[in-house]
Protein backbone atom coordinates (compact mmCIF):
# COMPACT_ATOMS: atom_id res chain seq x y z
CA UNK A 1 0.00 0.00 0.00
CA UNK A 2 1.38 3.49 -0.65
CA UNK A 3 3.16 4.74 2.09
CA UNK A 4 1.61 8.59 1.32
CA UNK A 5 -1.87 7.36 0.29
CA UNK A 6 -4.79 8.83 2.30
CA UNK A 7 -6.31 5.73 3.53
CA UNK A 8 -2.51 4.59 4.52
CA UNK A 9 -2.61 7.42 7.10
CA UNK A 10 -6.15 6.57 8.45
CA UNK A 11 -5.06 3.08 8.56
CA UNK A 12 -1.82 4.25 10.78
CA UNK A 13 -4.23 6.48 12.62
CA UNK A 14 -6.64 3.70 13.39
CA UNK A 15 -3.64 1.52 14.74
CA UNK A 16 -2.28 4.56 16.63
CA UNK A 17 -5.73 4.12 18.79
CA UNK A 18 -5.08 0.47 19.42
CA UNK A 19 -1.47 0.99 20.86
CA UNK A 20 0.26 1.83 24.49
CA UNK A 21 -0.10 5.92 24.77
CA UNK A 22 2.18 7.93 22.45
CA UNK A 23 3.51 11.25 21.63
CA UNK A 24 4.15 13.96 19.11
CA UNK A 25 7.02 15.78 19.65
CA UNK A 26 7.62 17.74 16.62
CA UNK A 27 4.94 20.05 15.07
CA UNK A 28 4.63 24.11 13.41
CA UNK A 29 1.89 26.10 13.85
CA UNK A 30 0.84 29.24 11.94
CA UNK A 31 3.49 30.79 14.83
CA UNK A 32 5.76 29.83 11.87
CA UNK A 33 5.26 27.93 8.91
CA UNK A 34 2.21 25.65 9.92
CA UNK A 35 -1.22 25.95 9.22
CA UNK A 36 -2.75 24.80 12.44
CA UNK A 37 -3.57 27.15 15.04
CA UNK A 38 -2.32 26.67 18.37
CA UNK A 39 -5.70 25.40 19.32
CA UNK A 40 -6.21 22.94 16.56
CA UNK A 41 -3.01 21.14 17.06
CA UNK A 42 -4.41 20.54 20.94
CA UNK A 43 -7.29 19.33 19.35
CA UNK A 44 -6.37 17.30 16.99
CA UNK A 45 -3.79 15.71 19.64
CA UNK A 46 -6.85 14.76 21.95
CA UNK A 47 -9.12 13.46 18.69
CA UNK A 48 -5.93 11.04 18.29
CA UNK A 49 -5.72 10.39 21.82
CA UNK A 50 -2.37 11.39 22.01
CA UNK A 51 -0.79 11.34 25.54
CA UNK A 52 1.92 14.15 24.95
CA UNK A 53 2.51 16.76 22.65
CA UNK A 54 5.29 19.35 22.16
CA UNK A 55 4.92 22.37 19.64
CA UNK A 56 8.07 23.18 17.70
CA UNK A 57 7.49 26.20 15.99
CA UNK A 58 11.08 27.33 13.85
CA UNK A 59 12.57 29.74 16.39
CA UNK A 60 9.12 30.96 18.66
CA UNK A 61 7.78 29.54 21.47
CA UNK A 62 4.50 31.85 21.73
CA UNK A 63 1.92 29.15 20.43
CA UNK A 64 2.94 27.24 23.79
CA UNK A 65 0.74 29.73 26.32
CA UNK A 66 -1.99 30.11 23.82
CA UNK A 67 -2.04 25.97 23.21
CA UNK A 68 -1.96 25.15 26.83
CA UNK A 69 -4.53 27.75 27.98
CA UNK A 70 -6.60 26.28 25.51
CA UNK A 71 -6.20 22.98 26.45
CA UNK A 72 -6.59 23.72 30.44
CA UNK A 73 -10.38 24.86 29.05
CA UNK A 74 -11.15 21.17 28.70
CA UNK A 75 -10.49 19.83 32.58
CA UNK A 76 -11.64 16.06 30.88
CA UNK A 77 -8.77 15.71 28.66
CA UNK A 78 -5.63 14.29 28.99
CA UNK A 79 -2.54 15.67 27.37
CA UNK A 80 0.61 16.62 28.41
CA UNK A 81 1.82 19.67 26.47
CA UNK A 82 5.71 20.10 26.73
CA UNK A 83 7.30 23.17 26.14
CA UNK A 84 9.09 22.80 22.73
CA UNK A 85 11.14 25.09 19.75
CA UNK A 86 13.18 23.98 16.58
CA UNK A 87 16.05 26.45 16.51
CA UNK A 88 18.14 27.17 13.42
CA UNK A 89 21.89 26.48 14.31
CA UNK A 90 25.26 25.90 12.29
CA UNK A 91 27.77 23.76 13.26
CA UNK A 92 31.12 22.68 11.14
CA UNK A 93 29.52 25.59 8.40
CA UNK A 94 26.48 23.67 8.15
CA UNK A 95 23.04 24.09 9.40
CA UNK A 96 21.73 22.15 11.64
CA UNK A 97 18.37 22.55 13.35
CA UNK A 98 17.76 21.91 16.46
CA UNK A 99 15.04 20.70 18.67
CA UNK A 100 14.48 21.90 22.26
CA UNK A 101 12.20 20.51 24.88
CA UNK A 102 10.54 21.06 28.36
CA UNK A 103 12.47 24.38 28.97
CA UNK A 104 10.89 27.23 31.37
CA UNK A 105 9.55 29.58 28.30
CA UNK A 106 9.92 32.66 29.88
CA UNK A 107 13.85 31.41 30.31
CA UNK A 108 15.63 35.27 29.42
CA UNK A 109 18.25 34.13 27.77
CA UNK A 110 16.75 31.66 25.33
CA UNK A 111 14.12 34.41 24.78
CA UNK A 112 16.57 37.34 23.50
CA UNK A 113 18.31 34.45 21.37
CA UNK A 114 14.92 33.37 19.68
CA UNK A 115 13.81 37.14 19.21
CA UNK A 116 17.38 38.29 17.85
CA UNK A 117 16.93 34.60 15.34
CA UNK A 118 13.43 35.62 14.29
CA UNK A 119 14.67 39.60 13.35
CA UNK A 120 16.88 37.69 11.20
CA UNK A 121 14.07 35.74 9.43
CA UNK A 122 12.21 39.18 8.89
CA UNK A 123 15.13 40.68 7.35
CA UNK A 124 15.71 37.66 5.08
CA UNK A 125 11.80 37.33 3.72
CA UNK A 126 11.84 40.90 2.55
CA UNK A 127 15.18 40.04 0.66
CA UNK A 128 13.58 37.17 -0.62
CA UNK A 129 10.49 38.89 -1.58
CA UNK A 130 12.75 41.16 -3.57
CA UNK A 131 14.40 38.45 -4.98
CA UNK A 132 11.12 37.36 -6.37
CA UNK A 133 10.18 41.04 -7.77
CA UNK A 134 13.25 41.51 -9.67
CA UNK A 135 12.60 38.21 -11.30
CA UNK A 136 8.90 39.20 -12.51
CA UNK A 137 7.06 37.77 -9.86
CA UNK A 138 3.94 40.29 -8.71
CA UNK A 139 3.60 40.71 -5.35
CA UNK A 140 2.26 43.79 -3.74
CA UNK A 141 4.52 45.91 -1.56
CA UNK A 142 1.30 45.19 1.26
CA UNK A 143 1.06 41.82 1.34
CA UNK A 144 4.59 41.05 2.48
CA UNK A 145 3.89 43.69 4.72
CA UNK A 146 0.51 41.68 5.79
CA UNK A 147 2.52 38.63 6.39
CA UNK A 148 5.77 40.39 8.73
CA UNK A 149 2.83 41.66 10.77
CA UNK A 150 0.87 38.59 11.28
CA UNK A 151 4.03 36.20 11.69
CA UNK A 152 6.25 36.48 14.20
CA UNK A 153 8.53 33.83 12.19
CA UNK A 154 7.90 34.16 8.65
CA UNK A 155 9.79 31.87 5.76
CA UNK A 156 10.11 30.40 2.79
CA UNK A 157 7.04 28.35 3.02
CA UNK A 158 5.23 32.04 3.49
CA UNK A 159 6.30 32.99 -0.05
CA UNK A 160 5.47 29.75 -1.17
CA UNK A 161 1.45 30.23 -0.16
CA UNK A 162 1.94 33.99 -1.12
CA UNK A 163 3.37 32.86 -5.12
CA UNK A 164 0.44 30.77 -4.94
CA UNK A 165 -2.45 33.19 -4.06
CA UNK A 166 -0.87 35.58 -6.86
CA UNK A 167 -0.89 32.86 -9.19
CA UNK A 168 2.68 32.15 -9.79
CA UNK A 169 2.46 28.63 -8.95
CA UNK A 170 -0.07 25.80 -8.88
CA UNK A 171 0.35 24.80 -5.24
CA UNK A 172 2.89 24.92 -2.39
CA UNK A 173 5.02 22.47 -4.07
CA UNK A 174 5.02 24.14 -7.34
CA UNK A 175 6.21 27.08 -5.60
CA UNK A 176 9.12 25.71 -4.32
CA UNK A 177 10.27 24.17 -7.07
CA UNK A 178 10.22 26.87 -9.63
CA UNK A 179 10.83 29.17 -7.53
CA UNK A 180 12.56 28.96 -3.51
CA UNK A 181 15.00 26.37 -4.31
CA UNK A 182 16.49 28.78 -6.22
CA UNK A 183 20.72 29.14 -6.29
CA UNK A 184 20.07 32.90 -5.73
CA UNK A 185 17.66 32.47 -2.70
CA UNK A 186 20.25 30.17 -1.23
CA UNK A 187 22.79 33.07 -1.28
CA UNK A 188 20.85 35.06 1.47
CA UNK A 189 21.86 34.80 4.73
CA UNK A 190 20.71 32.69 7.30
CA UNK A 191 20.32 33.74 11.03
CA UNK A 192 21.78 30.78 12.69
CA UNK A 193 22.44 30.48 15.92
CA UNK A 194 25.91 28.38 16.64
CA UNK A 195 25.42 24.66 18.04
CA UNK A 196 27.07 24.59 21.34
CA UNK A 197 25.25 28.07 22.23
CA UNK A 198 22.29 26.58 21.61
CA UNK A 199 22.41 23.71 23.60
CA UNK A 200 23.48 25.59 26.61
CA UNK A 201 21.05 28.02 26.14
CA UNK A 202 18.58 25.25 26.47
CA UNK A 203 20.12 23.75 29.42
CA UNK A 204 20.17 27.15 31.46
CA UNK A 205 16.86 27.43 30.61
CA UNK A 206 16.19 24.12 32.30
CA UNK A 207 15.28 22.01 29.04
CA UNK A 208 17.26 19.09 26.68
CA UNK A 209 18.07 19.15 22.54
CA UNK A 210 17.78 17.01 20.42
CA UNK A 211 19.16 16.69 17.10
CA UNK A 212 16.18 16.96 14.30
CA UNK A 213 15.70 15.26 11.48
CA UNK A 214 19.50 13.57 11.14
CA UNK A 215 20.17 12.81 7.22
CA UNK A 216 21.61 9.94 6.40
CA UNK A 217 25.21 11.13 5.26
CA UNK A 218 26.17 11.83 8.64
CA UNK A 219 29.15 9.66 10.15
CA UNK A 220 29.17 7.73 13.62
CA UNK A 221 32.29 9.96 14.46
CA UNK A 222 29.79 13.32 13.83
CA UNK A 223 27.05 12.08 16.46
CA UNK A 224 30.10 11.60 19.00
CA UNK A 225 31.19 15.18 18.49
CA UNK A 226 27.27 16.61 19.28
CA UNK A 227 27.64 14.58 22.48
CA UNK A 228 30.68 16.01 23.38
CA UNK A 229 28.78 19.53 23.00
CA UNK A 230 26.04 18.08 25.02
CA UNK A 231 23.49 17.18 22.84
CA UNK A 232 20.84 15.04 24.50
CA UNK A 233 19.35 13.71 22.18
CA UNK A 234 17.91 12.62 18.57
CA UNK A 235 15.03 12.62 16.46
CA UNK A 236 14.81 8.89 15.73
CA UNK A 237 11.24 9.14 14.35
CA UNK A 238 10.70 11.45 11.44
CA UNK A 239 8.28 11.06 8.14
CA UNK A 240 11.08 10.96 5.52
CA UNK A 241 13.27 8.24 7.61
CA UNK A 242 13.52 4.80 6.15
CA UNK A 243 13.80 2.18 8.25
CA UNK A 244 16.93 1.40 8.12
CA UNK A 245 17.80 4.71 9.07
CA UNK A 246 15.76 4.42 12.06
CA UNK A 247 17.70 1.38 13.09
CA UNK A 248 20.79 2.64 12.60
CA UNK A 249 20.06 6.24 14.85
CA UNK A 250 18.00 3.66 17.53
CA UNK A 251 21.67 2.10 17.87
CA UNK A 252 23.49 5.22 18.38
CA UNK A 253 21.67 6.69 20.32
CA UNK A 254 21.96 3.30 22.69
CA UNK A 255 25.59 3.08 21.99
CA UNK A 256 25.95 7.18 23.21
CA UNK A 257 23.40 7.14 25.61
CA UNK A 258 21.34 9.69 23.89
CA UNK A 259 17.31 10.08 24.57
CA UNK A 260 15.31 9.30 21.73
CA UNK A 261 12.90 11.68 20.29
CA UNK A 262 10.39 11.87 17.23
CA UNK A 263 7.20 13.40 15.41
CA UNK A 264 5.25 14.00 12.53
CA UNK A 265 7.03 17.57 11.38
CA UNK A 266 3.57 18.46 10.62
CA UNK A 267 2.67 21.88 8.86
CA UNK A 268 -1.00 21.33 8.28
CA UNK A 269 -3.47 18.74 7.83
CA UNK A 270 -1.88 17.60 4.67
CA UNK A 271 0.01 15.73 3.34
CA UNK A 272 -1.46 12.88 5.27
CA UNK A 273 1.74 11.30 5.92
CA UNK A 274 2.46 14.19 7.92
CA UNK A 275 -0.32 14.78 9.97
CA UNK A 276 -0.06 15.34 13.58
CA UNK A 277 0.40 12.15 15.34
CA UNK A 278 1.11 10.29 12.05
CA UNK A 279 4.63 9.43 13.11
CA UNK A 280 5.21 9.65 16.75
CA UNK A 281 6.73 8.05 19.64
CA UNK A 282 6.16 5.72 22.69
CA UNK A 283 6.14 7.82 26.15
CA UNK A 284 8.59 5.77 27.56
CA UNK A 285 10.58 7.00 25.47
CA UNK A 286 9.49 10.50 26.46
CA UNK A 287 9.90 10.19 30.37
CA UNK A 288 13.53 9.05 29.46
CA UNK A 289 14.14 12.31 27.83
CA UNK A 290 12.28 14.04 30.18
CA UNK A 291 14.75 12.59 32.57
CA UNK A 292 17.89 14.24 31.32
CA UNK A 293 16.52 17.59 32.32
CA UNK A 294 19.40 19.62 34.20
CA UNK A 295 16.41 19.77 36.95
CA UNK A 296 16.70 22.45 39.81
CA UNK A 297 13.86 23.93 42.03
CA UNK A 298 12.35 25.78 38.74
CA UNK A 299 12.65 23.25 36.04
CA UNK A 300 10.26 23.14 33.95
CA UNK A 301 7.70 20.08 34.04
CA UNK A 302 5.22 19.08 30.90
CA UNK A 303 1.54 20.98 31.53
CA UNK A 304 -0.96 18.46 31.09
CA UNK A 305 -4.94 19.48 31.68
CA UNK A 306 -5.18 17.46 34.72
CA UNK A 307 -2.49 18.73 36.47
Amino acid sequence: MPERDPFTALCRQIANLQRPPRADLHIHTTHSDGSWSPQQAVDQALRLRLAALAITDHDDISAYPIALAHLRQQPHARLELITGVEITTEWQGREIHLLGYAFRPDAPGLHRTLADLRQQRRHRFREMAEVLRRRGMNLPAEAIERVLHQDSSPGRRHLAELLVRYRHASTIRDAFQRFLIHSEMHQIPKGRLPLELAIQQLHEAGGVSSLAHPCEQLSESVYHDLRSLGLDGIETEYPTARPGHRRRLRELASRLDLAISGGSDSHGPPPHHRAIGSTSIEMDRVRDLLKRVPCTASCALPESSTS
